[in-house]
């Protein structure tokens, strides 16, 4: 069995898009496996044949302002703004159920990334990230295992269903957190339905035109990858074709101007991250170092990670999405990687088409696993 908590009530109902939808919060349990809660967001109307959705979480820092751990992650579990259009569209139309992990970050820890810190050893960079306990982070992605394995068995005591797997959604960062936990545990992953990726999906490859990729972009380093499972899974990417975030963006130097204020700012994109100039072309431009080669402007990738997919794929972020699209799809995977209008944010605006072209895409998929299509 399990222990349902909630922050005010045993078991919430809330209205989300005209949709009654029961709230439980499942504390963490370390004897199954997880150091974190997480919230099951379930139809009143539970679909009779549904996938459990296991959203990539992408919770703000609250460290500051916050005077304990037990603070921290009550906040973060309180957190629930990183629903986006996508999520709603499988909890409130398809009626599919929806796994909200509860994982604080800090400053400059950022454990939704799910990245080479779980392979290679934890490591919190900024002091003031201490309050969050190191050790609940270890091994991280088998948590993430668990917790949906738990969630399943939730669900099934609430109606049973045939799917034992778990389609995986996220945005952004959210969805570099998809793309990385498939490679590692492809055995729990039914779909992969990931937007604003960029340039930066997870390849299961070692090496390219001389160049190796180390997890997260490719399987270099892995002690093991189960290629038998991670063929199974159902890819779906998808980014806006005015997107310029990059987390795997090469060195670059700032663009600096003056705003009709008279102060100084720095160029950035709608999320307020920096971005290069451009050239007379309208390519953008990066900086080579001393050797010929790229190294990261940002701390999600290593100098060694940025250099070997953008020599590779490409230094543009638009150019390695259509890239690394051909990429997967030349592995013979189960993929869909589409552009559509607008930028960062604005993608949304095209939700219906997105909505559409997923349910198409998995509907096609799945049905050859499921015996029956997406509803």
């Amino acid at each position: 069995m399990y222990t349902i908590i909630n922050i005010g009530d045993y078991m919430e109902i809330r209205r989300l898009n005209g949709k009654d939808i029961q709230e439980i919060i499942i504390e963490a349990n370390p004897e199954r496996g997880f150091n974190f809660p997480f919230t099951l967001l379930v139809p009143v109307d539970l679909c009779d044949d549904y996938y459990m959705i296991y959203k990539c979480n992408l919770p703000k820092n609250y460290i500051k302002g916050s005077n304990s751990l037990e603070e921290i992650q009550k906040k973060t579990l309180e957190d629930k703004g990183n629903i986006d259009p996508i999520d709603k569209h499988f909890l409130c139309e398809l009626d599919f159920p929806l796994l909200l992990p509860a994982i604080p970050r800090g400053y400059e820890w950022r454990p939704n990334f799910l990245g080479k810190d779980f392979i290679h050893g934890i490591n919190f960079k900024d002091e003031r990230d201490d309050i969050l306990d190191k050790d609940k982070y270890v091994g991280l992605p088998e948590q993430i295992k668990n917790m949906i394995q738990y969630g399943l068995e939730i669900l099934n005591e609430m109606k049973p269903t045939i799917h034992n797997k778990a389609i995986i959604t996220g945005y952004s960062e959210g969805a570099k957190c998809a793309s990385h936990f498939a490679l590692l545990h492809p055995e729990t992953i039914e779909a992969v339905v990931a937007g604003g990726t960029g340039g930066a999906m997870s390849m299961p490859i070692k090496e390219k035109d001389g160049y190796e990729f180390i997890y997260p972009t490719g399987i270099a380093d892995l002690p093991y990858f189960d290629e038998e499972e991670y063929r199974k899974i159902a890819f779906f990417y998808y980014m806006g074709d005015k997107d310029v975030t990059d987390s795997a963006a090469p060195y670059f130097d700032d663009v600096h101007y003056i705003d009709e204020n008279g102060e100084d700012r720095i160029l950035c994109d709608v999320n307020g991250n920096h971005i290069p100039a451009v050239d007379e072309y309208g390519r953008q431009v990066f900086k080579l170092d001393e050797n010929g080669n790229y190294k990261a402007k940002y701390s999600l990738f290593t100098d060694s990670e940025v250099n070997a997919i953008c020599k590779v794929f490409g230094a543009e972020t638009q150019d390695r999405f259509v890239n690394q699209s051909n990429q997967l799809k030349e592995l013979g995977l189960n993929v869909m990687c589409k552009k559509y209008p607008g930028d960062h944010h604005t993608v949304f605006d095209s939700k219906e088409e997105i909505k559409k072209d997923i349910d198409n895409f998995l509907g096609e998929v799945l049905n050859k696993t499921s015996g029956k299509q997406m509803k």
